[in-house]
């Protein structure tokens, strides 16, 4: 906006910018402090006049077209409009409906197997192989009789230990907030809708001044704020108490939240060094500052350790796997009581918590199957926070192949660290605030 202005007087004296994050004295110190050239967001500012001449382009002549057209058609209303976003916004909206209402259900059948070795018992997932009589072309079995089958012919039968695997892990503690991510979470944890969650936090940061600019994309924090935190530390435990999980906190501990490189404008969302009476928030806005503090206090504590077991057992030609994991410590994790460890393709029927000890070559005694009657369910109606979700993530719903290959450049300068590079649906501001997301009768 400000370059638009320079620009239209004609401007030709050097420019410098100052970001300011938020409102207390020290982020406004520390702002001014760091004044740079504008001329590094000029790609910023590029960016923006894009999506501006996209809207006038497209946006306004392609409603104006479709709303004739329609009109032509015998539509009734007044206009129809098509937006950048909008409109791919809504189309994966009647995607999801359309996949809903024309869902199939398919019977099928779960199976996972008793498993006794010398130090304890577990329980296995069965690992079909391709070729298996009476899968589907997703491999779920779909036959009882092979279910049967099966659990005759690895029933009281001794088979052994193939694959093991006994590692210790780091869990990393989650980056600080995005606007985004913050609205996720708000839904999934609250249920608070995104305009909610979006006028709680301007609250939060213009009328009391308790956290940084909240309409921010990023999740990273300069390094040069890391020097702040024993006085934003000193503020969020005035405010808040968290009690005994605060003993391991260090605050001269660096998280991969400090990267310099990755807060090109904003930085993530995080408390500022205000002290207050939190009593006077309304109930959303104590709750988001408290996760807001809870995010930004787990960047200096330690790492969540544990350990990780993946076994392979074979018995009667037939393979079983499990995983299991054991925590060593708790780390940043201590202020998140009841969160579990991140698995990866965790399912009841084969996942234990702790697994006895053993090694590839041991024997494992199968006690029989369990053989579960599942039914497919039709994908869910979107919420604000799976809606949020598919639009920081919409390449998992391309397939035009030419834009599905542009998303996945995108990815990977994402992972290179050009933070700048990656692309979702929309902005910060949320695009659920602004488009009006037609309801039926399931939502």
């Amino acid at each position: 906006l400000i370059d638009e202005i320079l620009e239209f007087l004609g401007n030709r004296k050097p420019v410098r910018r100052v970001l300011i994050s938020g409102f207390d004295e020290t982020t406004v110190a520390n702002g001014l402090k760091g004044e740079c050239d504008n001329a590094g967001f000029i790609g910023l500012r590029d960016a923006a006049r894009s999506r501006s001449r996209a809207d006038w382009l497209a946006g306004m002549n392609l409603s104006r077209a479709i709303s004739l057209h329609a009109k032509e058609c015998g539509f009734q209303g007044s206009h129809i409009a098509y937006g950048r976003v909008m409109t791919a916004l809504l189309g994966l909206i009647v995607q999801r409906d359309l996949a809903i209402e024309n869902f199939v259900p398919v019977d099928y059948f779960a199976l996972s197997a008793r498993f006794k070795v010398t130090k304890g018992d577990f329980r296995a997932r069965w690992k079909p192989y391709p070729s298996q009589a009476g899968l589907d072309e997703r491999g779920r079995l779909l036959d009882r009789r092979v279910a049967d089958q099966l659990n005759t012919a690895v029933q009281g039968k001794t088979g052994k230990v193939v694959e093991y695997s006994d590692t210790e892990k780091t869990e990393s503690a989650p980056l600080p907030f995005s606007v985004d991510q913050l609205q996720i979470l708000a839904s999934k944890k609250f249920g608070y809708k995104s305009d909610a969650v979006l006028k709680a936090l301007q609250s939060l940061y213009e009328k009391h001044e308790l956290t940084t600019y909240p309409r921010s994309d990023c999740q990273y924090l300069p390094e040069s704020q890391h020097a702040d935190a024993p006085e934003v530390y000193a503020a969020v435990t005035n405010n808040l108490q968290f009690g005994a999980p605060l003993q391991d906190i260090d605050l001269t501990r660096k998280s991969r939240a400090w990267n310099t490189s990755k807060t090109p404008v904003h930085h993530a969302i995080i408390p500022t060094t205000r002290r207050a009476n939190i009593s006077v928030l309304s109930g959303i806005e104590q709750d988001l500052y408290e996760e807001i503090c809870r995010r930004y206090l787990a960047q200096f504590m330690p790492l969540h350790r544990y350990r990780q077991v993946e076994v392979v057992v074979e018995v009667s030609g037939q393979r079983f796997g499990t995983s299991g994991t054991t925590p060593l410590l708790p780390g940043w994790k201590a202020l998140y009581p009841g969160m579990k460890t991140k698995k990866k393709g965790e399912d009841d029927s084969g996942e234990n918590d702790v697994l006895p000890p053993m090694a590839v070559g041991d024997a494992a005694l199968c006690e029989g199957l369990d053989i579960t009657a599942k039914k497919t369910t039709p994908p869910d109606h979107f919420t604000d926070a799976t809606l949020l979700d598919a639009m920081i993530n919409v390449h998992k719903y391309v397939t035009d192949e030419r834009i599905k290959a542009i998303f996945k450049q995108m990815i990977d300068d994402r992972k290179a660290g050009e933070e700048e590079a990656a692309g979702g649906l929309g902005t910060a501001d949320s695009t659920l605030t602004r488009t009006p997301i037609p309801r039926t009768s399931g939502q």
